[in-house]
């Protein structure tokens, strides 16, 4: 089985960053069973996960209020 392992780097509001690498299938939100876990009140406890089909990367918004934004766009899916 292909592994895909995604490389990000993270800003933060308060000007910090960071990098980390995560597998995907990646689950994102403030649920510590998240990959990628965000403590923000912005951040759904089951907010958006990416998802790899045929080596392509999609980001799925799990019906967050607030929503997920890719390049200022707001995506379901």
């Amino acid at each position: 089985m292909d592994e895909t392992i995604l490389e990000l780097e993270l800003a933060y509001e308060d000007g910090h960053c960071s990098t980390g690498a995560f597998q995907v299938p990646l689950s994102i939100g403030r649920d510590p069973a998240c990959g990628l876990r965000l403590r923000s009140w912005r951040v759904a406890k089951q907010h958006a996960r990416i998802l790899s089909m045929g080596g392509i990367l999609f980001l799925e918004d799990l019906g967050s209020l607030i929503g997920s934004y890719v390049n200022g766009c707001r995506v379901t899916q």
